[in-house]
């Protein structure tokens, strides 16, 4: 049947049950009579839109001070209203919006909300991402929850250098995928390497990223796209298996793998030397960091010999089919790099004066939650936590602590290590003259 139009159902006054009766379709009391049913078929999508994944992810920790915010939605969105009030970043220790700049992206059917930060976020700090009720879908299903996900930053800053920013000549110096002997497995109408000015990473105030479009020949046993960097002062960047390699990744949430691919035993140079970085698998739309560090993450399979040797350089992007997911896509790259970890350290004169404390996190929480406090100078510490009628669950600390910043973890057992129950829990810090609580709730 077609979606939204009118149609009637008839069962003529002939029809009879098993027996031999004839229906009463007209419900007169009577036998015979025709059954009509007038009715009209609803719109394609009758459901709202659902949030298919976030970045950062819900409780997540150690998050990098600028991150990119994307909600990813398994359609597209109505754009004929304006969605930037329905997303709101919330730095949540005094809740104050954080500035920024918002984009939406539709990626084959479906569609990415980014919002990128105008300055650092706080360290060892917890922010909210909330998306308010009342985005809709283009047939008008409308989100009629507010919904929020909270993430906590780490206390590391990045020294970036720069390998490339993508901003410009790549013709120059980036091979198309076609010029290396290495790609294989494709369609070479499908297959491609340009600039785009439409989609770029507005958290560095990009203008240009790298298009990778590409489409998979699945009658080949092999699929690869090496987009090689021939030359250029990007060519002269040169590190060591001490570093992370950055870039900005847009997804078409496809499926397939993406990788970094480097030179190592410089200035030795040899196909053997090439080693490469382990897939990361492309199950995102919209932009995402995606980071390699050398020394922890280790290298995927290719021609070298799995092991990061000596200086290095960077060598191609490459991207490969998996099997059973998507034959045709394209992808973004933008804001290239290598960086050191810095670690923001406390100064002395950034102690608290005074006791404070703070919000636990996350909250509302399932399996366990953090409560932080500080410290002004070395104190008595009594950390408890009650149910909602008052009596003690559990004493969390109860001796001396140094001056600084403190978390205790709770994972929702009470003295003797049984689990509680769902419900709304009361910690409370007691310091000398100093008390004060807090409210959490533990879900189930």
């Amino acid at each position: 049947m077609e979606f939204e139009t009118d149609y009637t159902l008839t069962i003529l006054d002939e029809a009879q049950d098993m027996y031999g009766h004839y229906i009463d379709g007209d419900e007169n009391g009577n036998s015979g009579g025709n059954f009509v049913l007038h009715f009209r078929t609803g719109p394609a999508d009758m459901i709202a839109p659902d949030i298919v994944s976030v970045l950062p992810p819900n409780v997540a920790q150690d998050v990098e001070i600028l991150p990119i915010i994307n909600i990813q939605f398994d359609e597209l969105l109505n754009t004929e209203i304006d969605l930037s009030p329905y997303l709101f970043l919330e730095r949540f220790q005094d809740h104050s919006e954080v500035p920024g700049e918002f984009a939406y992206y539709p990626v084959y059917g479906r569609s990415s909300i980014c919002y990128f930060p105008d300055e650092n976020l706080y360290p060892n700090e917890v922010y909210v991402t909330r998306l308010f009720s009342g985005l809709m879908d283009q047939f008008n299903n409308m989100i009629e929850i507010n919904h929020s996900f909270s993430f906590q930053t780490g206390n590391m800053d990045i020294a970036i250098t720069e390998i490339d920013d993508l901003e410009g000549n790549m013709d120059d110096y980036w091979w198309a995928p076609q010029s290396s002997g290495s790609t294989t497995g494709i369609i070479t109408d499908s297959t491609w390497m340009q600039p785009d000015t439409q989609i770029v990473n507005l958290l560095y105030g990009s203008n240009h990223s790298m298009e990778i479009g590409y489409g998979w020949n699945l009658s080949d046993n092999e699929w690869l796209v090496r987009v090689y960097l021939s030359g250029g002062a990007p060519r002269d960047v040169t590190f060591n298996d001490s570093k992370t390699m950055q870039a900005y990744v847009f997804g078409d949430g496809s499926g397939n793998g993406f990788r970094f691919c480097v030179d190592d035993n410089l200035p030795t140079t040899s196909s053997s030397n090439h080693e490469v970085s382990p897939w990361y698998p492309i199950d995102w739309i919209g932009w995402k960091l995606i980071s390699w560090d050398m020394d922890v993450d280790g290298t995927g399979d290719w021609i070298g010999d799995g092991t990061l040797n000596g200086t290095m350089r960077f060598d191609s992007f490459q991207l490969t089919y998996t099997e059973g997911q998507s034959q045709f896509g394209r992808i973004y790259i933008d804001d290239f790099c290598i960086v050191d970890n810095v670690f923001l350290a406390v100064e002395s004169q950034d102690l608290p004066s005074e006791i404070n404390l703070g919000n636990n996190f996350p909250n509302p929480f399932n399996m366990s939650t953090e409560i932080f406090f500080s410290l002004g100078k070395q104190r008595p510490i009594q950390l408890s936590v009650y149910d909602i009628l008052g009596n003690k669950i559990i004493d969390l600390a109860n001796d001396t602590h140094q001056p600084g910043e403190h978390r205790v973890h709770w994972n929702g057992t009470n003295h003797y290590g049984s689990p509680v129950s769902s419900g709304v829990y009361i910690y409370s810090l007691i310091s000398n003259n100093y008390k004060k609580s807090g409210r959490m709730i533990l879900l189930k």
